[in-house]
């Protein structure tokens, strides 16, 4: 949470997807800070071997404040 708005950690099964979205609390427009399909080429698995039906994990996450005051 922060002055104007939430951040929250959605999680989509079917498509593997994991996105952070930013929603302000004066019913603005969902936006989306971050998500795994973009980030898929810095995320590497344990061993560095993906193999067919590997998982991806997250185990932690941080956000610090950005130049526009949004997160990054």
């Amino acid at each position: 949470m922060s002055e104007t708005g939430v951040y929250a950690l959605e999680d989509r099964w079917d498509d593997h997807r994991v996105t952070l979205a930013y929603r302000p609390w004066d019913g603005g427009e969902r936006r989306e800070v971050f998500s795994t399909d973009k980030m898929a080429g810095y995320i590497e698995p344990r061993g560095g071997i993906v193999s067919a039906g590997y998982l991806r994990e997250i185990e932690s996450f941080a956000l610090r404040p950005g130049w526009d005051g949004g997160a990054q």
